[in-house]
């Protein structure tokens, strides 16, 4: 959502190497404190409801399980939709307001740019406003195809993480004590 937030000022112009580090610094102190806020509501959460710790790698292994297709045997269902079914994540939502937020920073580059070097964004307002479909095109499948492999490579990565943690640590009997 930050970095939405980041494309859209970028477009309205204004933003420049200096604004966009600062700014990259403030999404750094946001990001440590929902760290922070998470371990706290969760600590208190934990305490006051009797949740023993030894809950969170148990639900691990069920959220394991649902990712590699472990225990959906009979049901027809997608083993990945199960993890979003769980975890209650719609995506539809979140797509919509990022394209609503990539519509209105096109806007503000075509109003803003006019040719100004200094405007980040100069570059696609002005393939825009010439006309430059292909080039824009190119680049938008580009971003796209980078996000796609990001993300496929993200899920395998999961997926190996899912499957060493359901296959447990490697059994070692004890060894006998020679007296």
């Amino acid at each position: 959502f930050l970095l939405l937030i980041l494309i859209l000022n970028c477009f309205q112009g204004g933003m420049n190497t200096a604004k966009i580090m600062e700014y990259m610094r403030v999404c750094g102190i946001v990001l440590v404190a929902e760290l922070a806020a998470d371990w706290i509501k969760h600590s208190f959460i934990t305490k006051f409801n009797f949740i023993k710790s030894s809950t969170y790698p148990e639900y691990a292994l069920i959220l394991a399980g649902d990712l590699t297709g472990i225990g959906h045997e009979g049901i027809d269902l997608n083993h990945t939709h199960a993890v979003v079914k769980r975890l209650g994540f719609s995506q539809i939502p979140v797509v919509c307001v990022m394209l609503r937020f990539m519509y209105e920073a096109v806007r503000y580059a075509i109003v803003f740019s006019h040719g100004d070097t200094e405007y980040f964004f100069n570059t696609f307002a002005f393939w825009y406003s010439e006309g430059r479909w292909a080039t824009l095109a190119g680049l938008m499948l580009g971003v796209f195809l980078l996000t796609l492999v990001t993300k496929i490579v993200l899920g395998f990565a999961l997926l190996g993480v899912a499957r060493k943690m359901l296959e447990g640590p490697a059994y070692v009997p004890p060894q006998e004590e020679k007296s």
